[in-house]
């Protein structure tokens, strides 16, 4: 004997996509500095997929190992280094 399932009728009064209720889902991240209390260094609490090229990968693997530190160390790092660069250079604009 098979169980009727009960139909689940579809409203359309709400005017939001269901699939942007699902990626917005959650309220927006406050950027918050979690430092550790033993180092007092910021800690490595965010997340970031990207999509890089296979060779760019691998030459940031070489220079990884060439420093002696982790992939992603390396790139954190340069981007850390890009951002003060981007961050002097508005300053710049923003006093001429």
């Amino acid at each position: 004997m098979k169980k009727k399932m009960k139909k689940m009728k579809k409203t359309f009064t709400d005017k939001t996509a269901p699939a942007m209720q699902f990626i917005s889902g959650s309220p927006p991240a406050t950027a918050v500095r979690q430092i550790n209390p033993v180092t007092g260094k910021e800690s490595k609490s965010k997340r970031l997929h990207i999509l890089i090229k296979p060779s760019l990968h691998a030459r940031l693997k070489e220079i990884a190992v060439a420093k002696g530190t982790t992939l992603n160390d390396c790139i954190n790092i340069g981007l850390e280094s890009f951002a003060s660069r981007l961050m002097g250079k508005s300053k710049k604009q923003k006093t001429s």
